[in-house]
């Protein structure tokens, strides 16, 4: 998935969530320009990223002022 980073000025706020099984560039990418730009972020994580809790799902996360999780998957990502 590309991100291209041009077609997100004026955007104070952005809401993202599950984007296949490429999805590991993308939220790293998403990660640091939503750090840069001070965007608040919204999360609602997939079943791809559930199934691999790593550090790009953790960073997300920790940038995420809003995160949309059941108490499993919320759980889960606290482990």
């Amino acid at each position: 998935y590309g991100f291209e980073k041009e077609r997100l000025s004026g955007f104070d706020s952005m809401y993202l969530t599950s984007i296949g099984v490429e999805w590991k560039e993308a939220y790293l990418k998403i990660s640091q320009y939503v750090a840069a730009h001070n965007i608040t972020l919204a999360f609602s994580p997939g079943s791809a990223q559930l199934a691999d809790i790593n550090q790009i799902v953790l960073d997300v996360v920790s940038k995420s002022s809003l995160l949309f999780v059941n108490k499993e998957e919320g759980e889960k990502i606290l482990q």
